[in-house]
């Protein structure tokens, strides 16, 4: 009979771990996607179900944040949304197809640094442990849920590979394989991210070729395949780019970052190294030292303490001059440059956005290669016969990866988003057949509720407070769709959009809630929802003229305007008995036009004598026209005509009232006079828009 020696018994209880921790990220994806869903991720899941209904990639009323996303799993995701319409298997599938991806292509840089057995599954361990998981976290950004990062280490790896085949001459099949998928990738990575592929990858491998030249004794290599191949990647890259800017599908991205003042650069570089503990899992909040998460957090500390040192270690042996012919001096030289660029990037770049700490997801750029320098060192440790440090790290780095595996694996399948409840909400909301629905609420809650959408409802999300277009601040108190990862058709004034329209509330904004109830219909409560369906929409995102797509628009006064002496009463605005009072909204106009404007209200009393309505606009040549009508007793509404407002032209709407009476206001309806109007639809389901006919 075979004898088991240590090292094998070692390899066979490391292999165990890797595979079981495999199996269950496969688990996880497959039946528990929909519970990982959170307000960041939401945008990912919500872009592949408008490409699969738009059937385009440059999609109509969706908001892009810092990149189009395309540099992930993002299109086999839309394939399989389009055969099984669960957008949450599709995510899991997508992804169980990554982790595949990302195994196979980091077993075949270890095979070609040839790496023993049993630190491949030292290497890949490190990978697929669960040091932490929820929103910018380890886990959700390499292969869980939106999976950020995923295909652009799978690029990362792949570039490290192709150089290190390079210089050991390995050019064969699989080498001119993966060079074609690496350029396919960092073209698609340019038009989707910008730069950051080609800056943050391929540009510190072109430098250290560079260096090998200028700083060593290796030969000039003008034009070889060492120096070719990264300028053919970043050609690429830079194509990507520049076939985003000729589409005209640019978009925020990495280019578009603020650097740090001078006083700031010590704290940004601290910053960006405590970053690397909180990706590996050291928490934010304070907790106690000999509970759990405190344990946890010490052997995640302990973790991201050895990567920290042969990190340092790594770039003392490059900088020193070790440049030795043999894989293992090529890869030191590539991480060392990959990590010395990048954190030049961090230090020098803010990316902290409004949070404090750099955001710490940029690290596993450095990480992940570095898990390749433990495979390394232990490969050392072992031809240099240092057993007893080599098992003491082995030990150290296993036991610790095996008990925050077993921690963070227990409380990720445990996690819970309220999917059930939104799921059952929004199955009996689809019931309804509405043309819209609004779902309104809390910023973080509603974005998520709404990835539960039946696959055949237009379904929009609603805020009074969300984060600003640009994804750095905070609007509060305004009623609009976040033009920021969200689709957004349903964002202009109340008439644009015709059709059944259905409000979903859940009730953190009981006020506007008041509000669409008075309006609606009918009124239905769905757990702790209320769902108010609408004849008429007063869903309204914008107030004033109609904007340059219509002619008609109308306000309820409910946001866009501020008052004096004036509250809502059951949906509508009443200014108040005894007191003078006023309500104004200050507008600029989109396009030029003659308007006509109506107020629509309810006198309490007989007792109007000294109230008014007043359009005041400020012209361009400095001059101010003002239109003035007064408000009767026994009528409901007012008109004044004819007033001419030119493009980029301030207006104020003004409700004045002098005297004692009690006077309701219902709405403000603007038209504009432009002659011969037909109605057309414009082929999207609920949205009309007006056009002139000549």
């Amino acid at each position: 009979m075979r004898k088991i020696t240590i090292e094998k018994l070692v390899e066979y209880v490391i292999a165990i771990i890797f595979f079981a921790q495999i199996l269950y990220l496969f688990y996880i994806n497959i039946f528990k996607t929909k519970y990982m869903v959170d307000f960041d991720s939401y945008s990912y899941f919500e872009q592949a179900k408008q490409i699969w209904g738009q059937k385009t990639l440059n999609l109509n009323d969706y908001y892009y944040t810092t990149h189009k996303m395309w540099d992930s799993p993002l299109f086999l995701v839309v394939i399989l949304y389009g055969l099984t319409k669960d957008i949450f298997l599709s995510v899991g599938i997508s992804n169980v197809v990554l982790i595949i991806s990302l195994i196979l292509v980091t077993l075949k840089l270890l095979n070609d640094l040839k790496l023993k057995r049993v630190f491949k599954y030292v290497v890949l361990l490190l990978m697929f442990t669960v040091y932490q998981f929820g929103i910018t976290d380890y886990a959700d950004e390499m292969f869980i849920n939106a999976a950020w990062y995923g295909v652009r280490i799978v690029e990362l790896i792949i570039l490290l590979d192709l150089m290190i085949c390079v210089h050991l001459n390995y050019i064969d099949f699989k080498f001119k394989f993966l060079l074609i998928i690496e350029m396919l990738l960092l073209f698609i990575s340019g038009m989707s991210t910008g730069i950051f592929a080609a800056c943050c990858f391929v540009l510190p491998i072109f430098l250290y070729e560079i260096a090998l030249v200028v700083l060593s004794d290796e030969k000039m290599r003008r034009f070889s395949k060492e120096f070719i191949i990264p300028i053919m990647l970043m050609i690429s890259s830079f194509a990507g780019k520049v076939t985003n800017s000729a589409l005209g599908l640019t978009v925020l991205d990495f280019e578009n970052k603020d650097l740090v003042v001078a006083e700031d650069l010590f704290s940004n570089f601290f910053n960006c190294i405590a970053g690397l503990f909180k990706l590996l899992g050291w928490p934010s909040e304070e907790i106690k030292l000999f509970s759990v998460s405190g344990i946890i957090s010490c052997l995640s500390f302990v973790i991201g303490f050895i990567i920290l040192c042969l990190i340092i270690k790594n770039i003392y042996i490059v900088v020193k001059g070790f440049t030795g012919k043999n894989n293992s001096s090529y890869i030191r030289g590539f991480i060392a440059s990959i990590t010395i660029v990048n954190i030049a990037l961090f230090t020098l770049v803010r990316l902290n956005y409004t949070a404090d700490l750099f955001e710490y997801r940029y690290w596993l750029i450095i990480l992940i290669p570095s898990f390749i320098l433990v495979g390394k060192e232990l490969q050392e440790l072992f031809e240099n016969k240092l057993d007893k440090k080599m098992n003491l790290m082995v030990l150290v780095i296993i036991v610790s990866l095996s008990v925050i595996c077993l921690y963070r694996d227990y409380l990720l399948i445990k996690k819970d988003n309220c999917a059930d409840k939104y799921e059952a909400v929004m199955n009996e909301v689809a019931k309804e057949n509405l043309d819209v629905l609004y779902v309104y609420g809390e910023y973080f809650s509603t974005r998520v509720m709404v990835t539960f959408s039946n696959p055949n409802q237009e379904v929009v999300a609603l805020y009074e407070n969300a984060i600003t277009d640009d994804g750095r601040d905070w609007i509060y108190n305004t009623l609009r769709m976040q033009k920021w990862g969200e689709y957004v058709k349903y964002d202009g004034d109340c008439m644009e959009y015709a059709g059944k329209v259905g409000i979903l509330c859940d009730g953190s904004q009981p006020k506007q809630q008041e509000f669409y109830e008075h309006h609606a219909s009918i009124v239905k409560r769905i757990n702790d929802y209320t769902l108010c369906i609408l004849d008429e929409n007063c869903v309204d995102c914008k107030y004033g003229i109609p904007s340059k797509y219509c002619e008609k628009s109308k306000d309820y006064l409910d946001h866009g305007y501020e008052f004096t002496n004036a509250l809502f009463v059951q949906g509508n605005c009443l200014l108040e008995k005894k007191k003078a009072a006023m309500i104004e909204g200050a507008f600029e106009a989109e396009t030029d036009g003659v308007y006509s404007i109506k107020l629509n209200y309810t006198s309490k009393d007989s007792k109007i004598d000294d109230s008014y309505l007043y359009v005041i606009v400020n012209k361009k040549d400095g001059t101010q026209e003002e239109y003035k009508v007064s408000l009767e007793n026994n009528v409901d509404s007012v008109t004044i005509d004819n007033i001419e407002i030119k493009k980029e032209e301030k207006y104020l709407i003004k409700i004045v009232k002098n005297d004692n009476s009690e006077i309701q206001i219902n709405s403000i309806e603007y038209e504009k006079n432009s002659g011969n109007i037909q109605l057309i639809n414009n082929s999207d389901k609920g949205k009309w828009q007006y056009t002139s006919v000549e």
